[in-house]
């Protein structure tokens, strides 16, 4: 489908935090995008896995949804 995004390049910045691969590193793109899975405020993408590992009931997210030490960059 044709979109304002189709063909862009898109800088953005991982952080591995010192625990890694215990915790997850995070992803925010340098630019303001407008995308439903995009928090406006800070540009971090806004999907399950790269939430830290917890059991929240009240997150919407199952426990094998969120960050675990055996994933790694490319999942």
């Amino acid at each position: 489908p044709q979109t304002i995004y189709e063909g862009g390049y898109f800088t953005a910045t991982m952080k591995f935090p010192n625990d890694y691969p215990f915790n997850p590193p995070t992803f925010a793109f340098s630019d303001e995008l407008f995308h439903p899975n995009v928090y406006p405020s800070d540009h971090r993408i806004c999907i399950s896995i790269p939430h830290p590992p917890s059991d929240d009931p009240m997150s919407g997210e199952k426990a094998e949804e969120r960050w675990n030490p055996t994933q790694l960059v490319e999942s």
